[in-house]
């Protein structure tokens, strides 16, 4: 049975002033979807789509997100980290 393949999309600033805790981020999420993929079940797959908003606060709106993320089945949450 071919598992099926699911994609979806995260943002992480990977550059500007989140960089350092964005990138650890995106390492453990890499990680998870490693997880997911190496398991030995015929289940789903997942593709991770990752953009870089660069901690620049009006990237962080669905409409950028989308625009970057083209193919994620999921749609684009906004979550915001802490900002002080």
């Amino acid at each position: 049975m071919e598992s099926d393949v699911v994609p979806f999309g995260l943002l992480f600033s990977v550059a500007g002033p989140y960089a350092a805790v964005s990138q650890t981020m995106l390492n453990g999420a890499m990680l998870a979807v490693d997880e997911v993929n190496t398991r030995d079940d015929g289940g789903m797959r997942l593709h991770l789509l990752a953009a870089n908003p660069a901690g620049r606060l009006e990237r962080y709106t669905p409409a950028w997100c989308t625009d970057r993320l083209v193919g994620a089945e999921t749609l684009c949450r906004v979550e915001a980290g802490p900002l002080s």
